[in-house]
């Protein structure tokens, strides 16, 4: 039995230290949206595998390293469609796309929606009010 509940408390540290990994490299995403963030990047900054890493934010997420940056990206750009004046173009090289049609591409592939429709719509509905 006393090595029975050992050996949970051990599976219970391990799921809490792969919690807080998560947390931080989350975080970390969240902060960093306009940088160059790649996978390797995001795990060479934490100095963990970039496999192990995506293991740790898929748990926690329930998304891939990559997906989760570009789901990041994509709901920045959102914001940044509806509330700035920023081209299309300033928009993806500002979120560090390396065009804006591989911007467009993502952004269609996240949310369904190409970046243009969504400012237009949100334009016409602010002209609404």
């Amino acid at each position: 039995d006393r090595l029975r509940s050992r050996g949970l408390g051990d599976v219970y540290k391990r799921q809490v230290q792969m919690n807080d990994i998560a947390y931080q490299v989350v975080d970390y995403i969240d902060r960093h949206c306009e940088d160059n963030l790649t996978c390797r990047a995001v795990a060479d900054a934490f100095s963990y595998h970039e496999s192990y890493l995506n293991r740790v934010v898929r748990a926690h997420t329930g998304y891939s390293l990559h997906s989760y940056i570009n789901l990041i990206k994509v709901r920045n750009a959102t914001r940044l469609l509806c509330d700035s004046n920023l081209s299309i173009t300033d928009i993806a090289y500002r979120l560090s796309f390396c065009d804006s049609s591989h911007f467009s591409r993502v952004y269609q592939e996240y949310t369904g929606t190409k970046p243009s429709d969504v400012r237009r719509l949100y334009r016409h509905l602010a002209e609404i009010k």
